[in-house]
């Protein structure tokens, strides 16, 4: 059986790039065969275009079916990240060329302090990919033996990519 956990990630991505990609194909396939029309020479093109409107349509209801539900909750939504270019592309680019020069977290660090939110919906590719930012504390632990004994606490310190340890010196 096919596993969608996270370390199977090989299988979640082609099980995304299927929906993306297969699915509506397929639909598009079977409407013009059921209406008997066949597409010619434009085939590649319109089944390009059909797949960009079948994205932009599926996440206009995904959306507005999350802000109803939202609504009936009481809730509020995630804020989404919204970027200079469809599918927030601009973002994706920007967290992929920060990646090779700074800190890996660093761009969720920027993001959250540019929204003014500990929770975010990158929307990379019209898909949600909500990120929260969850601030690291911990307990530090000294073991020799067998025994061990809390020597210290990790805090967060405004900045995900740094950590200071206050450590009690005996």
């Amino acid at each position: 059986m096919l596993s969608t956990h996270p370390s199977n990630f090989r299988v979640r991505l082609m099980l995304d790039l299927f929906s993306a990609l297969a699915v509506p194909s397929i639909i598009l396939e079977f409407i013009f065969r059921l209406g008997d029309i066949r597409l010619g020479r434009w085939a590649p093109a319109i089944h390009v275009a059909f797949i960009f409107c079948w994205a932009i349509l599926k996440g206009a209801y995904t959306t507005s079916r999350q802000q109803e539900l939202a609504k009936q909750l009481g809730a509020r939504p995630i804020p989404s990240v919204v970027g200079k270019w469809p599918g927030n592309l601009d973002i994706l680019l920007r967290m992929t060329g920060a990646f090779k020069t700074s800190y890996v977290l660093d761009v969720y660090l920027q993001l959250f302090e540019e929204y003014q939110s500990t929770t975010l919906n990158l929307r990379i590719l019209w898909a949600d990919s909500v990120s929260p930012f969850l601030p690291l504390k911990s307990r530090l632990a000294r073991c020799h033996g067998g025994d061990c004994q809390i020597c210290g606490t990790v805090l967060h310190d405004s900045n995900i990519s740094r950590l200071v340890i206050e450590a009690s010196h005996e």
